[in-house]
């Protein structure tokens, strides 16, 4: 013991000091992970333990999130049910739960999640949380548990469903699914896609998609009135879709398999909730557009030598005076079948190779426009003969590459039959955005189909729809107006500005001669919302450049008090990149340091970061937010 104690005696005073300081900054950093706020996400996806956050069913959640703008993480289940190292089971799921302002209960994988996640649930939206229940998500008992009846969240939620105690198989049903005008504008459905439901007396929309007209959802049969907001309803008159305040936070309802629908390729309501969950929180988020701005693609296909009449009178009318517009070009001398003689022959057609040479200089982006014959290519690319069709797309991006004088990066297919293998082989070469007719109606995203993300590097451009149709070409065929088409053409030039949002429209130019006078007056409003600095033509490279940019971005928030520390970083530069903070929580920001500006909407601070690597800004919270 004398020897122990002449030990500790003989340590010099400086050694002691220094032991001292590592002693508290452990005992700091111990304090600080377990207390102090979170900064690495703001929204957190509830997920069985030991998934893998590249499981496709959570995978979907979490990269729709990210798109979105959200930082956003998947959370085990034991996280927030789990004792703390402090001994107390209420503190441990209270403080794991304060990391995050909103928790996505995903459909697919947490069915039978433990009837020990509906308390520390509860108490996080008693104090102010906000908690996302999509569809299937703890309908079924978990091992031990006991059924009673119908969903286990169903107080919480508001409303019952999943009553395969009482109802059986006719627990769950299909319909349309209808919202008010006024709701769906708030729920950012762009024009067009919700549409008038024929049998409503209420003057009631219904969701659509391209070709296929009303689409039927399926949904669980709900019992009981609803105390919050229906946003969406179905023609049974079940909650399809709903929002409650519940103490200081809110519950919202989706009764649709999100995920599973956007894995398959319909993805517009799972970004649509998300978007309102994140409003409703007064989440920060990270702006898919450039500086903010909200635009459109315009995407041309051009396939055939018909085409050529009509780009003149484009030009004619001054036209040009806009854009830059994505142009896609089937290069072949045949159009439909070997030997028709109907294409546009680029390699031989000096009048085309004349505009290829304009567009370039213009800005245009030049795409391929699938491979070298337009229908033959459409018709047999998904079942044909895989040689043949691969050496198609080569020779047709042969030629066009040749005559543009650089890469092409931008892809659409003819008749829009796009098999997956022909998404991956684009990737592969280098291609970054292709037109898509999946998902109508979405920003630009990856897309997920049959359930997997098959190419995880390129971006798809979904296209507009109005109702069935989504170009000139269609309209034409179904005798619409000129009247009630610019009338669409100007909605969505006004959605894209409003919501600071990139959509696509597309159409051939075959397709444009009845309706030059609809396009003069879309221009004439694009040309105001730019004058406006709300509106922008863009391309689908150029959105495709800005989102592989904008994923490399690291950015966090820090929450202390009544004050907000943002600050990003990227290897590069910042340039361009937007942070919208709602008025409803956040005082005006202040930039502390890097280049950035600070400017006002009707709902939002936005930060727009100029040049360089780093950035820096604070913002005091409204302390009437919870």
């Amino acid at each position: 013991m004398g020897r122990l104690k002449k030990f500790f005696q003989d340590i010099p005073r400086g050694i002691w000091l220094a032991l001292l300081l590592l002693l508290a900054a452990a005992l700091y950093d111990v304090w600080y992970r377990y207390q102090a706020p979170a900064a690495s996400a703001q929204v957190g996806v509830i997920a069985p333990d030991g998934m893998s956050s590249s499981n496709p069913a959570l995978s979907v959640w979490i990269d729709a999130a990210h798109e979105e703008g959200l930082l956003t993480e998947a959370v085990p289940v034991s996280n927030l049910i789990s004792p703390s190292i402090w001994g107390s089971a209420n503190g441990a799921h209270q403080n794991a739960m304060n990391n995050y302002r909103v928790l996505l209960l995903p459909d697919q994988i947490l069915r039978q999640a433990s009837v020990k996640l509906l308390k520390p649930l509860q108490d996080f939206v008693q104090h102010g949380g906000h908690v996302l229940v999509c569809f299937d998500a703890m309908t079924r008992p978990a091992a031990g548990d006991i059924s009673s009846g119908r969903a286990l969240l169903s107080d919480m939620v508001g409303i019952d469903y999943a009553l395969f105690d009482s109802m059986g198989l006719n627990a769950t049903s299909h319909g349309p699914v209808l919202g008010s005008d006024e709701d769906m504008t708030k729920l950012q459905i762009p024009p067009g896609k919700a549409t008038p439901w024929p049998p409503s007396k209420t003057g009631q929309l219904a969701m659509t998609t391209y070709q296929y007209g009303f689409v039927s959802y399926p949904h669980y049969i709900t019992k009981g009135s609803y105390s919050g907001h229906a946003w969406l309803t179905s023609p049974d008159g079940s909650l399809v879709l709903g929002e409650k305040t519940l103490g200081q936070g809110s519950v919202m309802f989706a009764n649709l398999p999100l995920g599973d629908l956007k894995g398959r390729t319909d993805g517009l309501l799972l970004h649509a909730a998300l978007k309102r969950i994140a409003e409703v929180a007064g989440i920060p988020t990270l702006a898919p557009t450039p500086d903010g701005i909200g635009g459109l693609v315009f995407n041309w296909h051009i396939d055939a030598n018909s085409s050529l009449p009509a780009l003149a009178e484009f030009d004619r009318r001054g036209f040009f005076s806009q854009g830059p517009f994505s142009i896609h070009i089937t290069a072949g001398p045949d159009a439909h079948v070997k030997g028709d003689r109907a294409g546009m022959d680029l390699e031989h057609n000096p009048a085309m190779q004349q505009w290829v040479r304009r567009f370039v200089k213009r800005g245009d982006a030049l795409g391929n426009h699938g491979g070298w014959i337009h229908d033959y290519f459409g018709q047999h690319v998904a079942d044909g003969d895989r040689a043949e069709m691969k050496s198609l797309l080569i020779r047709n991006d042969e030629v066009v590459s040749k005559v543009a004088g650089r890469q092409i990066k931008e892809y659409s297919a003819p008749l829009g039959n796009q098999p997956q293998w022909v998404t991956q082989w684009i990737e592969d070469r280098g291609v970054l955005g292709y037109y898509f007719t999946g998902n109508t109606g979405m920003a630009p995203t990856r897309s997920y189909r049959d359930g997997e993300l098959g190419a995880h590097k390129i971006w798809s451009f979904p296209i507009l729809n109005l109702n069935q149709i989504a170009s000139f070409e269609e309209a034409l065929d179904n005798d619409m107006s000129p009247q009630y088409l610019s009338q669409w053409l100007v909605s969505i030039a006004e959605f894209s500005a409003n919501t600071g949002t990139v959509r696509t429209f597309y159409s051939h130019p075959t397709g444009w001669p009845k309706y030059y006078d609809a396009i003069q007056i879309w221009f004439d409003r694009t040309k105001e919302l730019a004058a406006e600095g709300r509106f922008r033509w863009y391309t689908m490279e150029r959105i495709a450049t800005f989102l592989n940019r904008r994923e490399q971005v690291e950015w966090q928030e820090q929450d202390a008090g009544t004050q907000a520390h943002f600050s990003a970083a990227h290897k590069d530069s910042l340039n361009e990149m937007t942070w919208h903070l709602p008025k409803s929580r956040f005082a005006r920001p202040i930039v502390v340091r890097g280049n950035a500006q600070v400017h006002e909407t009707e709902t939002a601070w936005t930060v727009i970061a100029g040049d360089g690597k780093t950035v820096a800004f604070d913002a005091t919270i409204n302390v009437s937010q919870p």
